[in-house]
């Protein structure tokens, strides 16, 4: 049996929320059933039911295979946006140091 998962942050509980209502609407848009877009997915109608209503506890490969049969460019605008991270890069620059070392002469 799996660990119970720890509890979210309001945020994180939040977003997830949004996520969820926001897949529904793009399936709703497209004009599918949960049971289609499950078996586009290669998972059942409860999982997507689920998906859309209580996302912490699905797996992500099924929230990035939901976002790739839905629209393949949301995945790409996923993946990009998750690259984009100026926190990361000015904590690495911040890392580096600060001379460049001089390479020795020895000759």
């Amino acid at each position: 049996m799996p660990a119970p998962m720890p509890p979210l942050s309001p945020s994180a509980e939040s977003a997830l929320s949004a996520l969820g209502e926001l897949l529904k609407q793009a399936r709703l848009k497209r004009r599918m059933s949960q049971e289609m877009l499950g078996q586009r997915c290669g998972v059942g109608r409860r999982v997507i039911a689920k998906l859309e209503s209580s996302p912490a506890s699905v797996p992500a490969g099924v929230f990035v295979e939901v976002l790739s049969v839905l629209d393949p460019e949301m995945l790409d605008n996923v993946v990009k946006a998750v690259a984009h991270d100026p926190i990361g890069d000015t904590l690495a620059r911040q890392r580096m140091p600060t001379r460049a070392v001089q390479p020795r002469d020895d000759f």
